[in-house]
């Protein structure tokens, strides 16, 4: 992608500096979103910060001196959870999220990680999610969890609902076993568009984030 840009007519903006532990330079985040939707910054600031910490100690430092996050409105949300370089897309910016069963679920804070993950696997990594696309979402579905657990602990990676704790391992594991009986190909197929229609996700997603998984509880 060589540029993205951002139209709105009703959007506040807010700003920060942060310098993840071990970085050398300061990255300037600024936050777009709707005017009634301001309440998601606190949160998505702390899934940013702790997606900037964790891969920055342990797969490579943010080498850019920008970034920016884009809730778009609800009437937008088909713009919602995209990656570029410097500029992601969190999920839909709605008052809705602050309701039952809604508001204790991390589903935003999850987006903004998962898309912010993007600025290594597909973008530093320069994999071709077209040809191979277990190296961009399916590395990436594996970091995602890695941070979610890193900052919001083991168990409630999702956050609750119904003050019954969502865990994001659970949840991939209980999609493969769900679509286990179109997961009959090999993980690497190329181009990735041909996997079936009915285990295309699985494939891409949840199935490679298990195998990493698996190798690091083998290997380290």
């Amino acid at each position: 992608h060589d540029f993205a840009f951002v139209l709105g007519n009703d959007l506040v903006e807010y700003k920060s500096q942060y310098v993840p532990k071990g970085a050398a330079t300061t990255v300037d985040v600024r936050y777009l979103l709707p005017s009634n939707a301001s309440h998601h910054v606190d949160g998505s600031r702390r899934a940013v910060h702790g997606a900037l910490e964790v891969l920055g100690a342990r797969v490579g430092p943010y080498p850019y001196g920008t970034l920016t996050v884009v809730y778009p409105p609800f009437r937008a949300r088909r713009t919602a959870g995209m990656e570029y370089p410097t500029l992601i897309t969190s999920g839909a910016g709605d008052p809705m999220w602050n309701r039952v069963p809604f508001r204790d679920l991390l589903l935003n804070e999850y987006t903004d990680v998962h898309e912010f993950g993007h600025q290594y696997f597909y973008g530093l990594f320069a994999s071709n999610e077209q040809e191979e696309a277990f190296l961009d979402e399916g590395f990436n579905s594996y970091w995602d969890t890695e941070i979610q657990e890193t900052v919001y602990g083991k168990g409630a990676s999702l956050g609750q609902i119904f003050s019954r704790d969502v865990d994001m391992r659970q949840m991939r594991r209980l999609r493969i076993a769900g679509n286990a009986k179109n997961v009959r190909e090999p993980l690497i197929k190329r181009p990735s568009a041909l996997f079936d229609a009915d285990s295309h996700g699985t494939q891409i997603y949840a199935r490679p984030a298990v195998t990493f998984q698996t190798a690091a509880n083998l290997f380290g």
